[in-house]
């Protein structure tokens, strides 16, 4: 593995990281000041528009996807290979993005499961 793709792999893995303990902190904060049924209606009332929000930025990242790679390539120093295999990765993206918004944020298992 080349340097610009460890480099690639860590900045991602820390800016996930990041978003997920952010949302985690903010989001127990608001229970213990609120309480967690106040939350829970809260978020049962914005549920549509998160998930327009949450396609939205799917969308998003699959339509700009060459330049997301084309920047990556360039600002990680990527070979010309790595480049073209981030920027064929761009359906199977695509492909998990909708696969975990399915089982995650839909709760596909629990209304197969029949929950």
């Amino acid at each position: 593995m080349t340097p610009g793709k460890k480099r690639l792999l860590l900045v991602t893995a820390t800016l996930l990281l990041g978003i997920v303990g952010v949302v985690s902190g903010m989001t127990l904060m608001l229970i213990h000041a609120a309480g967690f049924d106040a939350v829970a209606r809260a978020w049962a009332s914005a549920r549509a528009t998160i998930q327009a929000l949450k396609w939205a930025a799917m969308i998003m990242v699959v339509w700009r996807w060459p330049a997301i790679a084309a920047w990556a390539t360039e600002r990680f120093d990527l070979s010309e290979e790595e480049g073209r295999e981030m920027l064929a990765a761009r359906w199977r993206l695509a492909t998990a993005l909708v696969a975990l918004e399915l089982v995650l944020g839909q709760n596909l298992l629990g209304m197969l499961a029949g929950h």
